[in-house]
């Protein structure tokens, strides 16, 4: 609902570094067997795929591509 104010705050705590991972949260299912799963809220899912996009992937191309030349 706030997206822009959201994304500032969290452009904030990841600056001066005071961003903290909030807890797992805990659910089970049933199908097609039992399993407990645990995610991660949303604005943390969005931090890892930032970091996955634009530091991690690049990084690892860059020494992927080093090794196969």
């Amino acid at each position: 609902m706030h997206l822009s104010q959201n994304l500032w705050q969290l452009h904030y705590e990841l600056k001066y570094k005071k961003y903290t991972i909030n807890g797992y949260r805990k659910f089970m299912i049933y199908e097609p067997k039992e399993r407990e799963i645990q995610a991660i809220p949303y604005r943390d899912r969005i931090v890892q795929h930032s970091l996955c996009d634009n530091l991690l992937i690049p990084t690892l191309e860059k020494q992927l591509l080093t090794v196969r030349s």
